[in-house]
């Protein structure tokens, strides 16, 4: 039986024990993840040794049961939660203060610069013939273009800034993930909850919290006291942290926006589930910033749109039309850092960039000595040394490159970033009217007369014809279209063109090295099932004697009858219906008969690619932008309905009209004279209550493909 002292003495030590604690807590009031201990206190009670023995009811004193902590899970994941949402609305107001400085700063910002550059135009406009203040005008003109640019620059500066924090606490997140799975190994380790150590659940608690700072988690606790972190406020987000894996985020720049990849290796897949911490505002702020920019980009581009045409419609000091005040347009070149030549490229472009990729790849090839280009769907261009251009722009490289060294070319339409004033003298500002009236001192009555400049028409937008359709009538080097609809447009000033719309025969292609070519012994070729073989071994000896021969050659020795056939009584090349055409290692035959000619070919049992002829051809039509037909078919109404609009070119006034069509001489529109040969009507009759609708004058039928030829004359001015 315990005594009085023994149950004073357990008393003691527990409450010591209690002591302790409470001295622990106070030591770490400030310690940041401490959470508060409890002691837990039970009775020891009597034992009872024997049936015949009644236990001691007083009992032996207290004894410490456990050391808990002050944790509630539903607190912690609201204060969690409120940290979160607290991080991102700090970080998306920091970005925010960085770009209001940005736009509108202490000292000159866009508007000051913009105000400036009318002052300076008042002045030109209140003494024209003043060069100083024609001088002040040029000076404004260009730090207004310097102003967007530094302003761009600036812009680009903090979303690159932006990004570089982003790509810098995502690292710093993955590395609290690591550490959160080293912890979580721990408690695994030590057993269940109860007895995993205090010190451990706060660290686990408090790394928990500093994830949540960074990005919003979802947390469930299992029995062991390891916790499931996932992504986003859902429970259901991408994995970031098991008992015994860690996951990762991945952040990298999308065109407008940050794009989050989240989750357990290999498998990280992209996330929209970065809604709050400190990723989630800095993600906002690098959008708004995009989106910033993007209106820069289009105020830069709409102020130079419509300064330019208000300058185009005066004239300057030497009675030239004005020219072009701004440009937003402009193009960069970006080294490849992995370049292993020593070389630099640079790039020069006019005022405005017109017919250019946006991105072009450009890689040096030692064995062509030469640089190849690569459009967007990766065909090949090569390019002889020396400036290479591109459209409207011309690159030139200097120094040595190294075999496989690239560059990209990259074209910046209605840029803010390349916004330049391109006058370069006083004289240049067209600040006089095209357009002058004034009464005659003799006029003896009082009529008033007004004059206003009508608004030059817009550019239709469309390609040029010339872009498109290739210089050749002929029907192996046709341009086949994929749809009916609008082709192009005829440019202005042109005073005659041939179209011609053909029906395309069956063909066999084969791509042929030189080498090859010098080589090849036989020519097989399957028409309508029945095969024909013919001899090529004379091309090897003709190429002897010819340096550098190649397909071409090949091709025109087939036409000429001078590689002969085989067989006992064979058919030549020319009688079978057979022409061949070669360039550049492609050798092409073609069929006379349009369709269901050829169904196979080999040289020395290599075969070729065979192409289906198409006996259907397409009906030319060609219109002026006010509606009026010119050439082709009469059109039907819903036909009219269908094409007369504006996203085809015509203008939003156009109404169909063909009175004109085909005409001739006087019949034709402004003297035009238009020769058309088809083998189908261009009649197009309309009955109605009141009759047949009105006349039209019928163009030639007489021969076998459609085919439009334009003899010299007026075309319309405008496309």
């Amino acid at each position: 039986m315990s005594g009085l002292f023994d149950i004073a003495s357990s008393g003691i030590q527990a409450y010591r024990k209690a002591l302790s604690v409470t001295g622990q807590n106070i030591a770490n009031i400030n310690t940041e993840g401490y959470r508060r201990r409890g002691v837990d206190l039970s009775e020891i009670s009597a034992a009872q040794n024997d049936v015949t023995t009644l236990a001691d009811q007083t009992g032996l004193g207290v004894r410490v049961e456990g050391i808990s902590r002050a944790f509630d899970s539903f607190i912690a994941g609201r204060a969690r939660d409120a940290s979160s949402n607290f991080s991102q609305a700090k970080a998306y107001n920091v970005g925010l203060d960085s770009l209001e400085g940005a736009l509108v700063p202490a000292d000159y910002d866009l508007g000051y610069f913009l105000t400036e550059f009318f002052d300076g135009l008042n002045g030109v406009a209140q003494a024209p013939a003043d060069l100083a203040a024609r001088t002040v005008a040029l000076t404004k003109g260009s730090a207004l273009a310097e102003g967007f640019v530094r302003l761009s620059q600036d812009l680009a500066d903090l979303r690159e800034t932006i990004w570089e924090q982003t790509s810098n606490e995502t690292s710093e997140l993955n590395a609290m993930l690591t550490s959160l799975e080293s912890t979580q190994k721990q408690l695994i380790a030590s057993g269940s909850a109860s007895g995993a150590s205090n010190a451990l659940l706060d660290s686990r608690d408090q790394m928990v919290a500093e994830i949540g700072t960074l990005v919003g988690v979802s947390v469930a606790t299992t029995a062991s006291g390891a916790v499931t972190v996932t992504l986003g406020p859902s429970g259901s987000g991408p994995v970031l942290g098991t008992a015994m894996q860690s996951g990762s985020l991945q952040v990298r720049q999308g065109e407008d926006r940050l794009v989050f990849l989240a989750g357990q290796s290999p498998g990280l897949t992209e996330t929209q589930q970065v809604s709050s911490g400190r990723l989630a505002g800095l993600s906002e702020a690098y959008s708004f910033v995009t989106d910033a920019m993007r209106s820069l980009n289009a105020l830069a581009a709409r102020l130079a749109e419509e300064f330019n045409s208000v300058h185009a419609k005066g004239i300057d000091l030497n009675g030239k039309i004005g020219g072009t005040l701004f440009t937003a347009d402009g193009v960069s070149i970006d080294q490849s850092p992995t370049n292993l030549g020593r070389f630099s490229a640079t790039a020069t472009a006019p005022d405005v960039i017109d017919q250019i990729a946006a991105e072009t790849r450009f890689v040096y090839s030692s064995k062509a000595a030469a640089w190849l280009s690569f459009d967007a769907e990766n065909i090949s261009t090569t390019h002889a040394p020396g400036p290479i251009d591109i459209g409207s722009v011309r690159i030139s490289v200097t120094g040595t490159p190294a075999d496989g060294d690239t560059f990209t070319l990259r074209a910046h339409i209605g840029s803010a970033a390349h916004m330049r004033f391109l006058l370069d003298e006083p004289e240049d500002f067209a600040a006089a009217s095209l357009l002058l009236s004034e009464a005659d001192l003799g006029n003896t009555n009082n009529t008033t007369m007004e004059t206003t400049a009508i608004a030059a028409q817009t550019p239709t937008g469309l390609t040029d014809v010339t872009q498109v359709l290739r210089d050749n009538l002929s029907a192996l080097s046709a341009v086949g279209l994929r749809q009916n609809g609008v082709v192009g447009v005829i440019p202005a000033g042109m005073t005659s063109v041939d179209l011609m719309s053909l029906g395309r025969q069956d063909s066999v292609t084969f791509s042929l090295t030189e080498t090859q070519a010098k080589a090849a012994t036989d020519l097989t070729i399957t028409l309508r099932g029945e095969s024909h073989s013919f001899d090529l071994s004379l091309f090897k000896s003709y190429a002897g004697d010819q340096p550098g021969a190649d397909a071409g050659n090949l091709a025109d020795l087939l036409n000429a009858g001078k590689l002969k056939p085989k067989g006992t009584s064979p058919q030549s090349f020319t009688e079978l219906g057979l022409y061949a055409a070669g360039a550049d290692g492609n050798l092409t035959i073609a069929s006379a008969t349009a369709t269901g000619a050829i169904t196979g070919a080999t040289i020395d049992g290599e075969a070729g690619v065979v192409t289906s002829g198409v006996a259907d051809v397409s009906n030319l039509q060609v219109f002026t932008r006010d509606g009026r037909q010119i050439a082709g078919t009469a059109l039907g109404q819903s036909d009219v309905m269908s094409l007369l609009t504006e996203a085809n070119g015509f203008l939003p006034e156009a109404e169909y009209r063909a009175e004109l069509l085909n005409g001739t001489d006087s019949n034709g529109y402004r003297g035009l004279v238009v020769e058309r040969r088809t083998n189908g009507g261009a009649a197009l009759v309309t009955f109605s209550g009141t009759g047949f609708g009105p006349n039209m004058r019928l163009g030639d039928v007489d021969v076998l493909r459609p085919r439009l030829r334009f003899l010299p004359g007026l075309l319309d001015d405008e496309e």
